[in-house]
């Protein structure tokens, strides 16, 4: 009975040793991205910041106002739509930050731009062509992460004012008061 244990043990342990060996030969192996290749990952995270900066602001234009319609009015969140629009672009805020910027350093998504991208590219020279042409030129993106977390509350800010200048607009012509006029 102990041999068997043994021998499960024993073995258990020389896989370990054959996967920490593999690992360790790949790890030694790869090589550092060239330009061209940091210059593509580039780009392509960019597009992808472009399209989540401009889906902040459209789903906190969304939920600030279904999120009216889902609570229920005896919820004081229902009752304070200021208050409730700025919850709702804090978490999209948060939710796209989570997404965007931590993400890809888990290597669970973006399977277009290569992990190294996020590591090993951030000293790499090339003509980046910059956020919108004029932040952080001739910098990989990622490497000014603080710069696309700032965007991405501007982004989510641009959305709630934009949510309550609609319902503004909507309570002044449908409203009581309008009601009321006549």
């Amino acid at each position: 009975m102990k041999n068997n244990v043994f021998q499960k043990r024993s073995l258990i342990f020389a896989l370990f040793l054959t996967f920490l060996a593999f690992y360790l030969f790949n790890q030694a192996t790869a090589s550092t991205p060239t330009n061209i290749q940091c210059q593509k990952w580039d780009d392509a995270f960019l597009t992808i910041f472009y399209g989540s900066l401009l889906g902040i602001i459209l789903a906190v234009v969304g939920f600030g106002f279904v999120a009216g319609l889902l609570a229920d009015r005896s919820w004081f969140l229902a009752k304070h739509p200021y208050l409730r629009i700025f919850l709702v672009a804090l978490a999209v805020f948060a939710l796209g930050t989570l997404v965007v910027i931590g993400g890809p350093l888990t290597g669970l998504w973006f399977l277009n731009i290569d992990r190294s991208y996020f590591y090993d590219c951030g000293n790499a020279k090339f003509d980046a062509p910059g956020i919108f042409g004029v932040i952080g030129k001739g910098v990989v993106v990622i490497s000014i992460w603080p710069v696309l977390i700032l965007l991405f509350v501007a982004g989510a800010g641009i959305g709630g004012v934009i949510t309550l200048i609609v319902i503004e607009i909507i309570k002044s012509v449908w409203g009581l008061k309008a009601q009321a006029k006549g």
